[in-house]
């Protein structure tokens, strides 16, 4: 939770961003990858996607 932020869903790239977030999810439920890991890699994919500088 340190690392949430809110994904803009009137952004055209909000269907796009939410198939990084399925992804993450499908890779933690099936025990593939650390936990962390795989959130901080989609939150920067996400932030790449809505151009976010935090």
């Amino acid at each position: 939770m340190e690392t949430a932020f809110p994904i803009p869903d009137a952004h055209p790239a909000f269907s796009y961003s939410i198939s990084f977030c399925a992804k993450a999810c499908r890779q933690i439920l099936l025990g593939q990858d650390n936990v962390a890991s795989v959130l901080n890699n989609a939150a920067e994919v996400v932030k790449q996607i809505y151009q976010v500088k935090f």
